[in-house]
């Protein structure tokens, strides 16, 4: 004081007028919150800004003189707070009240030390290696720091990139290998750089009816989204089956590009295969019994509760990537294993074409599956269309029409397409949508092209224009990446939160409202790369090529890169799940509960987005990627008797 100094400080032990605690981990879904704006204009925080310190440690601090409760400490006199909040720039709820907050920054207003001491409940100073988000809020907040403890309000801190970083910047020529580098790096990242490809002896690979001796393979889910103080991230461990097979795509598809790694890559995608279809309790126990009505589906997990699951979407993804698998490896092994659980699908399904998201087994089992293959479902019994929920499945269908020209397929495929976008001509808020309107979109055209293929009539073009066209109305012209938007309130599943107090309390979107400028690709720009391409080799429409490149290009540029050495290497070729293209950077909100920002599914986001490079590149559709010929007319009537009465195999 007498010298009149002024100081910085982080994560104090102890303040005068202040109780403090030990270091606390942050919880995940407090944020950092600008109290009031502070910094030079068009240099510092607006008031309400958000930013990120993901999983950091802090020091709790508290008034002193409170003794009736814990009063957070300096709120009048922070810059930032710690705080719950809904939002993806900006706190659209405001403020928690004071209770809830904890201070972050802040100055320290005590007759032992005046206000030439700035505090910090926590480490600014490893936002590098901690990965705070987004990199320019927090360039700004350690601009005013430094110019305040200097007193040079014309201080220029120099920028800095985190450890990682999107692959290339916005704009700029790539280089000509770029997609193919990227398709390779990207099953890569999941065939060894994850870490998440398991063997033999991991307990997490259950294979109760694997041989003795048999070679065990299985894929973990992914990355979660919590980023921890040395800027590691949480795994998510779960073995799901679709991610499985989307696996075991990606990597039949790394043989092909890259011929030098098939002799790896090919048998991983066996072992795959091998542990759905036979080893794992996936499709054998009451869903191998063909006396059950569960047989031939495939479980969603093989943790006990996702045993009781059978979602047709996860079904569905099985059996597309496993199509692409099988084709390239040209081998039968699977064929019947793949077409049992389409028709296992499709005896659970309205001769209408509408399936419940979700049927649990036990209630299966009570029923029978002719519960919901005769009672006359429409959309209307499934809560409205909802494309995520069931147009890969008729896609499977159409797929299947094609190589065994069993005629229901097409029928049941073409019924619930139409269902769905009569109901969307109607009006569009009697569509339901999941995150967001436009992954419903995204999901829809894969179907609509391929129905298009089978029966190209001028209505089902006039339909596939209108989804194409409604899709790519968002996409950003300069970066290629097609933004993501919100349908009516009301109507959807998985929805922004409606409060502060309702955020990090169940799935949402990674945007708060229409015009938050991030793309997700966990649920939709996953899907859409493949899907407009998927439109294009069904018409020949250039426009829709046009796009899709630009969505390959938004892809590679985005693909995280690992500059900060081995410990972030099992994030090198990833695709986060948010990107957002005007920051260029990975962000978001963080308000769904299990899959935040930075997480990364193996199945859903890497398997899908390798297969929609590999069009590219090659120049080939998916249609022709999954034409397994090992499935055909001559052996379907031998399966489709064991799910249907034989008059109508």
């Amino acid at each position: 004081q007498n010298k009149k100094l002024k100081v910085y400080l982080e994560a104090p032990a102890t303040l005068p007028g202040i109780r403090t605690q030990h270091l606390t981990p942050a919880d995940y879904y407090h944020r950092v919150v600008a109290a009031q704006s502070f910094g030079q204009a068009g240099q510092g925080l607006k008031k309400l800004d958000i930013l990120s310190t993901n999983v950091a440690y802090f020091v709790p601090m508290w008034e002193e003189a409170v003794t009736d409760g814990n009063i957070p400490c300096c709120l009048k006199d922070s810059l930032l707070v710690f705080d719950q909040v809904a939002g993806v720039d900006t706190a659209v709820y405001g403020i928690s009240p004071a209770p809830k907050l904890n201070p972050f920054l802040f100055h320290h207003n005590n007759a032992a030390l005046p206000d030439n001491v700035l505090v910090s409940c926590t480490k600014i100073s490893q936002m590098i290696t901690a990965q705070y988000r987004p990199a320019t809020s927090w360039h700004a907040v350690l601009q005013f720091i430094l110019r305040s403890v200097t007193g040079d309000q014309s201080l220029q801190l120099p920028t800095w990139d985190l450890f990682i970083t999107p692959s290339f910047p916005k704009s700029g020529a790539l280089p000509k290998t770029a997609k193919l580098t990227a398709l390779i790096r990207g099953a890569e990242w999941l065939q060894t750089k994850s870490g998440l490809l398991k063997q033999d002896s991991d307990p997490r690979c259950i294979a109760p009816y694997a041989p003795h001796g048999t070679t065990v393979t299985c894929m973990l889910e992914g990355y979660g989204s919590k980023i921890l103080w040395n800027g590691t991230q949480t795994r998510a461990v779960d073995v799901r089956m679709d991610c499985n097979s989307e696996t075991g795509m990606a990597l039949a598809l790394l043989g092909r590009a890259d011929p030098g790694k098939l002799n790896m890559s090919w048998p991983q995608t066996t072992h795959l295969l091998d542990y759905i279809y036979f080893y794992s309790v996936a499709q054998q126990g009451p869903r191998g019994d063909p006396k059950n009505p569960a047989y031939g589906l495939v479980a969603w997990g093989i943790s006990k509760g996702w045993l009781e699951s059978l979602y047709g979407d996860d079904n569905a993804r099985v059996m597309l990537s496993s199509l692409v698998s099988t084709t390239t490896l040209a081998n039968p092994k699977w064929a019947k294993s793949i077409l049992k659980c389409a028709l296992g699908n499709f005896r659970t399904s309205s001769k209408n074409g509408f399936r419940p998201g979700a049927i649990h087994l036990s209630t299966l089992e009570k029923v029978g599956w002719q519960h919901y293959h005769d009672a006359g479902y429409t959309y209307h019994n499934v809560s409205n269309p909802q494309p995520h929920y069931q147009s890969y499945l008729w896609a499977v269908y159409l797929r299947l029409y094609d190589l065994t020209g069993w005629q229901p397929w097409l029928t049941t495929a073409e019924s619930g397409i139409r269902e769905t976008i009569e109901a969307y001509q109607q009006s569009p808020k009697t569509w339901r949508w999941t995150e967001y309107f436009s992954e419903e979109f995204a999901r829809l055209l894969l179907p609509l092209s391929w129905l298009y293929r089978v029966k190209p009539t001028q209505e089902y073009r006039q339909w596939l224009h209108l989804i194409a066209d409604l899709y790519l109305a968002h996409q950003d012209t300069e970066s290629g990446c097609v933004q993501e938007w919100l349908g009516y309130a009301g109507h959807c599943s998985a929805c922004p939160p409606g409060s502060n107090a309702a955020f990090g309390h169940g799935e949402a979107p990674l945007i708060q409202e229409n015009g938050d400028t991030v793309t997700d690709f966990l649920y939709s720009n996953n899907f859409g790369v493949v899907a407009v391409m998927e439109a294009y080799f069904a018409t020949g429409n250039k426009t829709y090529l046009q796009a899709a490149e630009g969505m390959g290009d938004c892809i590679v540029r985005s693909q995280a890169r690992n500059h900060g050495g081995k410990q972030f290497d099992t994030l090198d070729g990833a695709w986060y799940r948010a990107f957002d293209y005007k920051r260029w950077d990975f962000w978001g909100s963080s308000a769904d509960w299990g899959w935040g920002p930075w997480s990364v599914e193996t199945g859903w986001t890497q398997g899908w987005i390798v297969a929609g490079l590999y069009q590219q590149v090659f120049n080939v559709s998916l249609w022709k990627m999954s034409a397994n010929q090992h499935i055909n007319k001559d052996m379907f009537p031998s399966v489709c008797n064991q799910f249907l009465p034989s008059t109508q195999c």
